[in-house]
């Protein structure tokens, strides 16, 4: 199965998770702005508390999809929980493969931090307390965001401005993200090898761009404090478990919610199922850590 296979057959099973589930019951006490143009490329959504007042911290969301198909539009309860909260949350659609390869998704992504910047009064956003999240191929573009913030080499070989220093960027929520693309190779993943030949254009190992698309790879001191959760029963387990100990070994802040095989609900995708038991305690994880970071808690 090619990827614009993929593609179509991820569309419709979205398209029916989305009208069936995923956006269905949405907490209370929140309000959105809906298909906001932050560049030529992108769209977004605007989530945040009703009756805002003062500046409110702010959350990048980033759908996942294998960097060839997902969309904004099934993340919005997501993002509407985090509003409930307290936060200002930006739901971002981005260029996809394989019709826009490495680094398209990064540089809309620094896009949309930059009208948040020049936005930020109007949406009572407080640009000095930014976190960045996303599942599955969302995890991986934003650790890959802040290590383009927090590296200045990996922002020269992908020139990729995120324009945002990165003690601004206080955290990141990582929900069962790919962060070695080499090792990921060999997960078992659904369709993984197709997915990141479309993500890099088709280029082969051997070729320079592989060198900068895995974020273990560029962890520096900078890097901001992480929120990390998947399942065991997840193919791409390995990746947080591995990500985590990386980031131990750099001294990097990071807190982790595994769930091991006998939580049968924590599979891949669990994030978006409101209802599931491990869900709740994930959102519930994120956002005391988000407090954590903030100083609250």
């Amino acid at each position: 199965m090619g990827a614009w296979l993929i593609k179509i057959y991820m569309n419709i099973v979205e398209f029916l998770g989305r009208i069936l589930i995923l956006n269905r019951n949405f907490p209370e006490g929140t309000t959105d702005r809906r298909n906001i143009r932050y560049s030529e490329n992108g769209m977004l959504d605007v989530f945040m508390p009703e009756g805002v007042t003062g500046r409110l911290p702010v959350l990048v969301y980033i759908h996942g999809g294998g960097w060839v198909t997902g969309s904004r539009r099934s993340c919005r309860r997501i993002c509407a929980v985090f509003a409930a909260k307290g936060y200002v949350v930006l739901n971002l659609k981005y260029r996809l493969a394989p019709r826009h390869t490495h680094p398209a998704a990064l540089n809309d992504i620094a896009d949309a931090i930059g009208w948040l910047v020049e936005n930020a009064a109007e949406i009572n956003a407080d640009t000095n307390l930014i976190f960045l999240g996303g599942s599955s191929a969302g995890a991986h573009l934003a650790a890959m965001t802040a290590c383009i913030a927090s590296n200045e080499k990996l922002r020269k070989i992908t020139g990729v401005d995120v324009p945002v220093e990165a003690k601004n960027i206080r955290g990141l929520i990582l929900v069962y993200g790919g962060y070695n693309m080499r090792t990921i190779l060999d997960s078992g993943f659904f369709m993984i090898n197709t997915m990141i030949k479309a993500y890099t254009g088709g280029a082969s190992q051997d070729d320079e761009i592989w060198n900068r698309i895995s974020p273990v790879d560029y962890i520096t001191k900078d890097f901001p404090p992480a929120f990390i959760t998947a399942g065991e029963r997840d193919h791409l387990f390995g990746q947080s478990v591995e990500f985590s100990k990386v980031l131990d070994e750099k001294g990097i802040k990071n807190e982790t919610l595994f769930f091991d095989r006998g939580v049968r609900d924590a599979k891949h995708g669990f994030f978006h199922f409101y209802y599931r038991e491990c869900t709740k305690q994930a959102y519930e994880r994120a956002i005391h850590f988000m407090r954590k970071q903030q100083g609250e808690d």
